[in-house]
């Protein structure tokens, strides 16, 4: 799991770096403070770079810049709706505001007094851990030899993958990344059953296609990218699209 700390206080900011580094030393699992600053915008760009990975974020309301510490949870969430977010805040009052956005967040933190913020700032690391290993426990998923390590794959990520100009290559299009491995489209389709050719080409996620145009033999995913569909394999695609909607 991945922390991010955003706060536009260098003091405050430290503090609570302070207790995040010592904790999870402390708890010797797999956490990583992957970022803290006073600027949202690098801390987007600094998420965007690993957003598959599980992330917990710890924000203050008020960032004293463009955007406010709302604006941030609400992209982070576009961008991958599994994080978690925490405030830490001196404005209680704009604890309303987290309605307004119809933001989900793990706690809302009043900077008041910094040992009882510590406390639940520990609670907060160990809350978003469970939840994130219920998630992985529960939810459909597929494993994939990337490079020299296996991956577990949540399959409500997985677009579809398409034969590569490379020899033996495949290029996987997941929700928010591409990349090329070694593989045989046959092999993805024994990995889950809403996995099915549409093409000679391509393997599909039938559960993440939002429409079938059979006039231009093309496949709409979730993510707004498209591939093609051949006559060999429109009916069995329409059929699943049907059955899934």
């Amino acid at each position: 799991m991945n922390i991010f700390v955003c706060d536009d206080e260098p003091v405050y900011l430290n503090k609570i770096v302070k207790v995040i580094r010592e904790y999870i030393l402390f708890k010797d699992v797999g956490m990583t403070l992957k970022y803290s600053t006073t600027k949202p915008e690098e801390l987007l760009t600094n998420f965007e770079q690993d957003s598959e990975i599980d992330s917990l974020f710890f924000l203050d309301v008020d960032l004293k810049t463009m955007i406010d510490g709302m604006d941030v949870a609400e992209k982070i969430k576009s961008i991958n709706s599994s994080a978690k977010i925490v405030f830490i805040t001196t404005h209680g009052e704009l604890s309303s505001l987290v309605f307004k956005y119809q933001l989900e967040v793990l706690d809302y933190i009043e900077k008041s007094h910094l040992s009882a913020v510590e406390e639940r700032v520990k609670a907060c690391i160990d809350k978003a851990s469970e939840r994130f290993l219920q998630q992985r426990l529960t939810e459909e998923a597929i494993i994939l030899k990337i490079e020299n390590k296996v991956e577990k794959i949540p399959l409500n990520q997985v677009m579809f993958f398409e034969s590569s100009a490379k020899s033996h290559c495949l290029e996987a299009h997941f929700n928010n990344r591409q990349f090329e491995f070694y593989g045989k489209l046959a092999d993805l389709m024994d990995l889950s059953p809403t996995l099915m050719k549409s093409h000679k080409s391509y393997v599909v996620n039938i559960k993440n296609v939002v429409s079938v145009d059979v006039a231009k033999r093309t496949l709409t995913f979730v993510n707004g990218e498209s591939c093609y569909l051949s006559f060999r394999f429109q009916k069995n695609i329409l059929n699943q699209f049907k059955s899934h909607l």
